[in-house]
């Protein structure tokens, strides 16, 4: 082989990088979308505040929804080590996406050279070999369709994977491709191979498929010919045992009894997924290869496949992508750059593009399959340009500005692109344009306008979540449970308690979660928390009394719990409740700050000023709401007689709230009224009180 060219080539680096750069810098700022919540917002297992061996093993088990479950410990460690050092600010974490980006197309371009530069193919006159890796990169890393695998921060997931897949392509060809006599550097490459597999597989599950991309590799870039001899039999069986001890390794045997059991609630069945299947693939190559903004969206509006003939593009998509395989193969000899291409495409859409029970579209899934898929086009046109440099110049310029222009052409698509991705309102209008008849649109565009908390942003969003009910979703009860969930919080914060529990219990109703599940949780907490507000106080307390038993890994029920015992004046119970609370979860968790707050008020009340003032002080240093701390210390403050200290807690309080709405808390009949146990008419008798003084010349 010869000499690398690309190793003195820091200027294509940078190149590189700036063009990247340009299309993916206003993305730095872009908000939390989605599933960023779950996974790492509300994923306080992730929330660092010490580095010790510990507590990062303990975020390899972070998974939400299976704590406890080594699953994607590579990407999970990255995410707390973002929290560690940024919190909850977007730019850290958008800014390793980035660079993660970034050196997966730098991989990309050393390994798209090896290729070119491998006996088979360098046989086929393939000139401007570094031209050739360089679109091929440019075409991949600068395409639309890449954005929400690296604006969505959650896709680290899947950037990582494709990351640690194509550093360990480069190390097997840098290995196969390593003269004999250097066996020491061989094996070196190879163990990187294992490595960076095993990485991939830490990051995201489709992973598992790398084995057989490399066996692709070897059979039709390496080898001269793609016969099925006993050796080359051997080593396929080799891999597909290899790639199924891995998926029972990593779920169990149990995974594949589950796959038909976990359709239950689906909107569609894995046969008609399967189908379906086809078309979104063919669909796929369209936005790759044609990847306006406009045909671009985190939700697609996609009719099922419910036989071979309806729609009637299920059977000519089957039809088109069997023609693709039989070519590869047909032509592998002549065409190997294209045939391999199209192979590594399909196959490592199959994971997440059969009959598994996954959400039926998603960009991102293009990825990493994605990645060579530019090799051909990009061939064509530096040997193109190679060919007409000197015979025929006007075509060489043609062709030159052709190529540059279809790079800068992907380049605005992308930023562009990024400016849905900048919040999450632009997002969601953006997907409910394109997709109006999917719910999440409406759903996710909703939660936007209601956490703006206003009367014409709260009549918006219930709109919208009504109109979301008789839309298409994937998993029709969880949607209708969200929107009847959120139906009922709304009317919650108009104080229309008996309607907002009448909504609650629509949300439980639709509820096929298994009791006390993640899902119907929340709504049960949401509800307890209105018999509460609304006068019915036992009912609150069995209520969530039940839920704290059935979810004792949960801080934030065990502290609404807690809080509601001291409310019912069982402080004794209260007091166990809250010390578990403190003692078990983290110092920056919502329920361990406002534990805090509960035992300042306990304290105040049992004439222990000194502990009161030390739990107070604590919760001040580790940042609580403004409003429930201020209550908090003002009553404290009145029970150790030193009412000159609440002045100033009172001017806080109105910085962030109005006179009327402070009023309106301590009545207990806004639905902005604290769980704190309270003694709110001793602090409405004060608040009048003191704004009489304040009325006094």
């Amino acid at each position: 082989m010869s000499k690398e060219p690309y190793i003195k080539q820091p200027t294509l680096y940078i190149l590189l990088f700036l063009l990247l750069l340009v299309a993916y810098i206003q993305s730095f700022n872009g908000e939390w979308h989605y599933d960023d919540f779950p996974n790492i917002l509300e994923n306080t297992p992730l929330h660092l505040t010490e580095l010790t061996l510990t507590t990062l093993k303990g975020t390899f088990f972070a998974y939400p929804g299976k704590e406890g479950t080594l699953l994607r410990p590579v990407s999970n460690l990255t995410f707390a080590l973002n929290w560690f050092f940024h919190q909850d600010s977007v730019v850290g974490y958008h800014l390793v996406n980035f660079f993660i980006h970034f050196l997966t197309a730098v991989f990309l371009y050393k390994s798209c050279l090896l290729i070119l530069f491998s006996p088979k193919i360098q046989l086929k006159a393939h000139k401007n070999a570094s031209l050739i890796a360089l679109l091929a990169t440019l075409f991949w890393a600068l395409n639309p369709i890449q954005v929400q695998a690296v604006s969505y921060i959650v896709q680290r997931m899947a950037c990582l994977a494709t990351f640690f897949t194509i550093l360990g392509i480069w190390s097997y060809l840098q290995a196969r491709m390593t003269r004999p006599a250097q066996r020491r550097k061989q094996v070196i490459y190879y163990c990187s191979t294992l490595i960076s597999f095993l990485l991939a597989l830490g990051s995201k599950e489709n992973a598992v498929l790398f084995p057989g991309s490399i066996v692709l590799i070897e059979f039709f870039i390496l080898r001269e010919d793609v016969r099925l001899t006993k050796q080359s039999l051997l080593i396929l069986s080799a891999g597909f045992l290899f790639i199924l001890g891995c998926t029972l390794a990593l779920a169990g045997p149990k995974i594949f009894l589950s796959i038909f059991d976990s359709y239950t609630g689906r909107s569609f069945t894995p046969f008609q997924r399967l189908l379906t299947q086809s078309r979104i693939v063919t669909f796929y190559l369209s936005q790759i290869f044609f990847p306006a903004p406009s045909r671009l969206s985190l939700t697609h509006d996609v009719h099922l496949s419910t036989s071979l003939f309806f729609p009637f593009t299920t059977l000519s998509s089957i039809v088109f992508l069997t023609l693709l395989v039989i070519f590869s193969f047909r032509y592998h000899k002549k065409q190997p750059l294209l045939s391999f291409a199209i192979l590594f495409f399909l196959f490592n859409h199959t994971v997440e593009s059969s009959f598994l029970n996954l959400e039926i579209i998603f960009e991102h899934r293009n990825y990493l399959p994605s990645l060579f898929l530019f090799l051909p086009l990009a061939a064509l046109l530096g040997r193109s340009i190679h060919h007409y440099q000197q015979s025929n110049r006007l075509i060489f310029l043609f062709l030159s500005a052709g190529a540059s222009l279809l790079v800068l052409l992907f380049l605005v698509g992308t930023f562009e692109r990024n400016k849905a991705w900048l919040t999450e309102r632009s997002l969601w209008e953006d997907s409910l344009k394109k997709a109006p008849g999917h719910s999440r649109s409406y759903v996710n565009l909703a939660h936007g306008y209601y956490q703006r908390d206003n009367n014409d942003n709260n009549k918006k969003a219930f709109e919208l979540y009504w109109q979301s009910l008789d839309k298409y979703a994937p998993n029709p009860w969880k949607a209708r449970l969200a929107a009847y969930g959120s139906l009922g919080y709304i009317m919650f914060r108009y104080g229309k308690y008996e309607k907002a529990l009448k909504f609650y219990d629509q949300a439980l109703s639709v509820a096929k979660d298994k009791p006390y599940g993640n899902l119907t949780a929340g709504i049960l907490s949401d509800k307890a928390n209105t018999l509460w507000i609304a006068g019915k106080k036992q009912e609150a307390l069995n209520l969530i009394s039940g839920l704290a038993q059935a979810r004792p890994k949960k801080g934030v029920y065990l502290q609404q719990y807690g809080e509601m015992l001291i409310g019912m004046n069982r402080l004794a119970e209260g007091m166990i409740i809250l010390r578990h609370v403190i003692s078990e979860f983290p110092m920056t968790s919502t329920e361990y700050r406002k534990a805090l707050l509960d035992f300042a008020l306990i304290y105040a009340r049992l004439d222990s000023m000194k502990k009161s003032s030390f739990y107070m002080r604590l919760a001040d240093r580790l940042g609580v709401p403004v409003v429930p701390s201020s209550l908090c210390f003002i009553e404290a403050s009145l029970l150790a007689g030193k009412k000159e200290k609440t002045g100033q807690a009172m001017q806080h309080i109105l910085y962030k709230i109005t006179w009327a709405e402070l009023i309106a808390i301590l009545e207990e009949r806004s639905p902005n009224t604290p769980i704190l146990p309270l003694n709110y008419p001793y602090l409405l008798q004060y608040a009048e009180e003191w704004l009489t003084e304040q009325k006094t010349p």
